[in-house]
């Protein structure tokens, strides 16, 4: 992949491509090719993870200063303690306000959507380097989390680096379960709300105690978990069933 795709200046990526290319290398004709489909996917899913951040930003500065706008209206000496008609002004810096609420909600679910896609695609990875079939018909990563401890026991795999396991628990719960339960799978309606704070990224306030977590933070961990990933496959090459030499 690295002679296929060339380096991405992204440390992250290019260790990716460094290690399907090692990997590719070591396999028979059967398996190169659903390898590389396979953890070729990673790439994939970090670029469209990139290009959802890019427009987060731009539709989160967007969103600040038009709620901005819309307090220093509604906040104005003539408007406070009176109850009155919204002026055309105000009805403009509201529908401004919401539109662009819409947007900003919309890029964070995004993100969140991808990133879960992204973490199946790893798990589907393990899957196909390791011989692991997965039981559940759903989310692939869902069961790494749930038998990961075990699948390393069962393999004889070395569980490095050290904090993987932590790592797997921590996406698993940050966004697995919140896509699952607080995006798609909802026990009941929900009337979400955004929450704002200087210098911080907007967050999505769904009224049961969660909220969204900042999407340049996920993706910081996003990667460290990549990485771990790439050194647990490169630590246990040798244990692979596809692997023949």
């Amino acid at each position: 992949m690295s002679m296929m795709f060339g380096p991405t200046g992204d440390p992250t990526l290019d260790r990716l491509a460094a290690f399907i290319e090692a990997y590719r290398s070591r396999m028979d004709d059967e398996n190169t090719n659903l390898f590389t489909a396979s953890a070729g996917a990673w790439s994939r899913y970090h670029a469209f993870l990139g290009h959802v951040l890019a427009r987060h930003d731009r539709s989160n500065a967007e969103y600040v200063e038009a709620q901005k706008r819309w307090i220093g209206l509604a906040m104005r000496p003539e408007a406070a303690g009176t109850f009155r008609p919204m002026t055309p002004e105000d009805m403009v810096a509201w529908k401004q306000t919401a539109d662009l609420a819409t947007v900003l909600h919309l890029d964070i679910e995004t993100f969140y959507l991808f990133a879960k896609i992204l973490l199946d695609r790893t798990a589907d990875t393990f899957g196909l380097v390791f011989g692991v079939k997965w039981r559940s018909g759903g989310s692939s990563y869902s069961d790494l989390s749930k038998r990961f401890a075990g699948l390393c026991r069962e393999k004889g795999l070395e569980t490095r680096p050290d904090n993987l396991p932590a790592l797997i628990s921590k996406l698993w719960e940050a966004v697995v379960d919140y896509r699952n339960k607080m995006i798609e799978h909802l026990v009941e309606p929900l009337m979400p709300g955004t929450l704002t704070s200087p210098g911080q990224a907007s967050s999505i306030a769904t009224g049961r105690g969660r909220q969204t977590e900042d999407p340049h933070a996920l993706l910081r961990t996003l990667e460290e978990y990549v990485e771990a990933m790439l050194t647990l496959f490169e630590v246990n090459a040798k244990k692979s069933p596809p692997i023949v030499s």
